[in-house]
This record gives structure tokens, sequence and C-alpha cells, in this order.
């Protein structure tokens, strides 16, 4: 019997792909407009995407490494454009999978417990829990600060489960990544659902048993049927 309905964040119950691609791009679409000597947006868009994948997500000057390599000095004229446009486009774009508001009211209503597990800086993580009005729908919500790995997403859930009370057979987990999220669920034993609409896993093919993932979804919402379906059994 289910119990309880465990999710991860991103990509899974928002569409952080789309939100990373066009707010970077309406970032250096103002910083071109602020004076930096790039020949398109494309191209600046280009070179920042070649920044982050270097530098990592979570480092905190890309606007200042792109200026600098177009050979500008830290202009803070240039860098706050980027940063304005980037902010003001993210709060225009975050919002919820169509239909996953009304899931969730309808999961808390037919008694699931609900848990929410995600990797990534606490304060950006909280930010869009907090943008995206979810905090009050979970019961628990685990925020790990580490980048996943197999290892460290089993213990996350380990907690969230031990935290909601439930075993792992009585838990689904809702995720898009084969390598962290379904092989993570299916090692501990839960139901383990693939979101695929933004998944960076889609195209793979799951390595071993464990990436399996129990059911494919590629919206969000269509978990309702997933639930009535074991409900069924």
């Amino acid at each position: 019997m289910i119990k309880a309905v465990l999710f991860d964040l991103d990509n899974t119950l928002f569409d952080t792909y789309s939100l990373v691609r066009k707010t970077r791009w309406q970032a250096c679409m103002e910083m071109i407009n602020a004076g930096l000597p790039a020949a398109s947006t494309k191209e600046a868009y280009s070179r920042l995407d070649e920044i982050i994948k270097k530098r990592g997500s979570n480092f905190g000057r890309h606007f200042n490494q792109l200026c600098k390599s177009y050979g500008v000095k830290d202009d803070p004229m240039i860098v706050a454009a980027g940063i304005a446009a980037y902010h003001n486009m993210k709060v225009g774009l975050m919002h919820l999978f169509p239909g996953v508001g009304s899931m969730l009211v309808r999961l808390v209503k037919d008694g699931y417990l609900l848990g929410l597990v995600t990797n990534g800086v606490a304060l950006k993580q909280w930010d869009k829990i907090h943008r995206l009005k979810l905090r009050d729908f979970f019961d628990t919500i685990i925020v790990s600060g580490k980048r996943y790995t197999k290892s460290s997403k089993v213990k996350l859930l380990k907690k969230a489960l031990k935290e909601l009370g439930v075993k792992p057979k009585e838990a689904i987990y809702v995720g898009d990544v084969l390598e962290t999220d379904m092989e993570s669920a299916n090692r501990l034993g839960m139901v383990s659902v693939q979101v695929t609409k933004r998944s960076s896993s889609v195209e793979n093919e799951p390595k071993g048993k464990y990436q399996t993932p129990d059911y494919k979804i590629d919206e969000t919402p269509h978990l309702i049927g997933i639930i009535d379906k074991i409900k069924g059994k």
C-alpha cells in the first residue's frame, strides 16, 4: 500500500531546463545592449555556456568572466545589466509545470504524505521552493547543498522516509534522472517513476536493472494515473 509520494524538484515539478536557457540568453542580450562587444547574442551565450561548464553553475562571477573573455575590464554597468536581466526573467518564468499544483492538492486530500528531496546550493533551492509556493504542500523537505551522487541521493531518500515514518516499499519517488533519481529509489525498494518531459537522461538507456524505472510519464500530473493503477493491483 502506497502511503507517501516523494518528488525531485528541478525538471520534475518545474521547468528548470527552459528557465536556465532563457534567463542566460536574456542576460547576454542586455549585456550587449550595455556595451559588451559581442558579435551576437548567440556568440555571447555560447561563451557564457563554456564558462559555466568550466567554472560550475554555482560560481558567482560568470558575467565578470564573460566580460573578461571579450577583453573588457570588470565593468559594473555591463555585469549589473546581466544580473538584472537574469533575475527579472527568472521571476517571470518560474512556474510549476501545468497541472502540478492541482496534482499536489489532490494527493494531500487523498491522504498521502508528501516529501521533496533536492540537491543544490541550499539558498538557491529554498528560493525556488518559496517562489513556487511549495513549502506548505510537503510533510518533509530535504535540501542538500551537495551535488547529486548515487550514494548521497540514497542517504537523502532514507532520511526523508524516516521523517515520514514509512517503509521504502510504501513510497513512490518521482524524478527525472536515471543515474541518480531512479537508481537510488530502486536500490531502496521504492516505486520509481521517471518524468521524461525535461529529463537530461531521457535518451539514455538504463545501465542495469537499478536504473530502469518502474514507470515512465511524460508529464508529472500523469502520476495520478500511475497511483490509480498501483491501487488497482
